[in-house]
């Protein structure tokens, strides 16, 4: 049986992003394959391919962050906006929003730590945790 499980992230502005992090985890069997594409708007794409045996997985967490720049351009807004009409305070929401994600982390017991980056709480993060984890 196999499964296959599309993570993404971008690193950006909003949704004008200058770097595509891009995962597929695939799980056949007793084994997760892991490929990791990092894809800059300029400059050459690396690949990263991990293939871990689900025995050797210690744990796997999801842990929230935020986009470094969509958060600081929200605190900015937040800061230079106050003063202003609250019209334009409805942007820093979106901001907010836009730099919202769920990494998962998966750690082996070899002491090495795969990291899955996604931009979006969707409901295929929980079925890939809990479909790693059985």
């Amino acid at each position: 049986m196999e499964k296959e499980y599309e993570f993404i992230n971008g690193k950006g502005f909003g949704r004008i992003w200058y770097k595509t992090i891009s995962s597929t985890a695939t799980i056949r069997g007793d084994e997760l394959e892991v490929i990791i594409r990092d894809e800059p708007l300029f400059g050459k794409d690396k690949e990263m391919i991990e293939k871990i045996r689900l025995d050797d997985i210690e744990d796997v967490q999801i842990k929230t962050g935020f986009d470094f720049w969509d958060l600081l351009i929200a605190i900015i807004s937040l800061v230079l906006l106050i003063p202003s009409e609250g019209k334009t305070l409805l942007l820093i929401p979106f901001f907010l929003f836009w730099s919202y994600r769920k990494d998962i982390i998966i750690a082996c017991r070899d002491g090495s730590k795969v990291v899955i980056q996604n931009d979006s709480n969707n409901h295929e993060v929980k079925d890939f945790v809990t479909a790693v984890k059985r």
